[in-house]
């Protein structure tokens, strides 16, 4: 389950007590800290009665909306850092996701002080502070307000409104990364929009709050030399990278805490510059329905050449964290990734460095259990759109095209070399006539002794297709044989 919603398919209406009452029995966490001092168990008794006596009912309307700025969701209502250690000030363990302005939201109910509202987005679910939300009247105005058709695409890191004393709202307003907002043609572009003419900006539809918690259609003006995009960026290698290095030295936020992404987000954020909405942390991520490779059983070189096969700016992941994968350079493997601790390289004694930012660094990087992330590096993921290349234990190069999925032996056994292929994928095989290299598809099986061929046999499409590069294959379809 990678915990991905479409919201328009939510049932629009809920058992209000049901949620609060299983919402409000969550157990206390282990001993936490708010500036050094530890948290006494009343503060989570709050927390519970804050849910437990909402105004909810056994049979409740879903509503809907957006977010008004970048927001944090959390795992409970509350607004202070909860940190498992006394001396770190700037981490929240119940900390969820950032939301980004103008994010689609669906919304459950508020907690009896009004203060924090439970919703869901694409990605999870959780608290945010209620004045971060505009309401909308019902479903169809959510769905109009969404941006559809038209759209503008936040590229950069950070992103700033100009200033204005005509609006505070949307004066200096931040928009973080893979934020998409409206694109509006304005029909006089000479009318003052925030007091001034909108002359090389960019028009936007953004959410408003009225004081009743109420959604409102506002107009922002983006100056054109912001890094922003009309429409998502042409999905390639180069742009991921490129996208990647617009967010090199900024600082890391578990959660999405200090309006900043972790690592699991910052890849997120990423590749939802070309219109890819992934999942939300490293576990969801690997249960996408794409190319996802698990190397944990593999090790040496035949590690290393699994990750160098792999297309730059794919995810590299261990238990825990995430990367982008860069490519190599003088041997060494190389990503880019928002960490937050390593083990200490310029001293010996296992000490922690903090670096908590966005950094490149290759994979002989040590983690604290003295293990490189090489050692602990167990699955590489090639989000739709991209291609993978691998090399087989025999020495036979696969080159995957995308929304393909290949099964293939740690080590071939036995008299022939046997994987299996949904997809499209191109094939140089080792040659070797005492052991034939047979490739099986849903209707039909692929055998060779050494050549190059293309099979392209996607579950979708009623015909398996065979392009015979050079060499020579046999094609066995049900009880025909054919040779090329």
């Amino acid at each position: 389950d990678t915990c991905m919603t479409d919201l328009s398919t939510l049932p629009e209406r809920f058992n209000g007590k049901s949620y609060a009452a299983s919402l409000s029995k969550f157990k206390s966490p282990s001993t936490h800290y708010i500036n050094g001092s530890a948290v006494p168990e009343s503060y989570y008794e709050a927390i519970r009665r804050n849910i437990a006596n909402a105004e909810v009912s056994s049979d409740m309307p879903l509503k809907y909306g957006f977010a008004t700025r970048y927001t944090v969701m959390k795992a409970y209502p509350y607004s202070d850092y909860l940190s498992d250690a006394a001396g770190d000030p700037e981490w929240d363990d119940f900390a969820g996701s950032g939301v980004l302005c103008n994010e689609p939201l669906a919304i459950y109910f508020l907690t009896a002080d009004k203060k924090f509202a439970y919703v869901r987005s694409s990605i999870c679910s959780g608290w945010v502070p209620y004045s971060d939300i505009a309401v909308c009247s019902g479903k169809s105005e959510w769905e109009y307000a969404k941006p559809n058709g038209k759209i503008l695409v936040v590229t950069g890191n950070r992103v700033y409104l100009e200033p204005s004393s005509a609006d505070d709202e949307l004066s200096e307003k931040l928009l973080t990364m893979g934020t998409v907002l409206k694109l509006i043609i304005p029909e006089d572009p000479d009318a003052r929009l925030i007091n001034r003419a909108p002359w090389n900006n960019y028009v936007v539809s953004m959410p408003g709050r009225r004081t009743d918690g109420s959604y409102y259609e506002k107009r922002a003006m983006i100056p054109m030399n912001r890094d922003v995009h009309q429409g998502y960026l042409d999905f390639t290698q180069a742009g991921i990278i490129t996208q990647a290095f617009k967010c090199l030295g900024d600082r890391y936020g578990w959660g999405g805490m200090l309006k900043s992404p972790d690592c699991s987000a910052y890849a997120l954020n990423v590749y939802r510059c070309f219109g890819l909405n992934i999942p939300r942390n490293t576990t969801w991520q690997s249960l996408m329905p794409v190319r996802v490779d698990d190397i944990g059983g593999l090790a040496g070189e035949a590690k290393v050449n699994a990750i160098k096969s792999a297309p730059m700016g794919s995810i590299l992941q261990f238990n825990g964290h995430e990367m982008i994968y860069l490519g190599e350079s003088e041997g060494r493997l190389y990503t880019i990734n928002d960490v937050s601790s390593i083990k200490n390289p310029s001293t010996d004694d296992g000490s922690v460095l903090r670096v908590r930012g966005v950094i490149v660094n290759d994979l002989l990087t040590l983690r604290m259990s003295g293990h490189t992330w090489l050692d602990d590096m167990n699955k590489i993921i090639v989000p739709t759109g991209g291609e993978y290349n691998l090399i087989l234990s025999d020495g036979t190069w696969v080159y995957l095209n995308a929304e393909s999925v290949i099964t293939y032996p740690q080590k071939f056994v036995g008299e022939k070399r046997e994987v299996t292929l949904e997809g499209e994928a191109y094939f140089q095989v080792t040659a070797s006539k005492e052991r034939p290299f047979v490739v099986k598809t849903k209707d039909m099986d692929v055998l060779v002794t050494g050549t190059e061929f293309n099979v392209k046999a996607y579950p979708d499409e009623s015909n398996v297709q065979t392009t015979l590069l050079r060499g020579k294959v046999a094609v066995f379809a049900g009880i025909d044989k054919k040779e090329k």
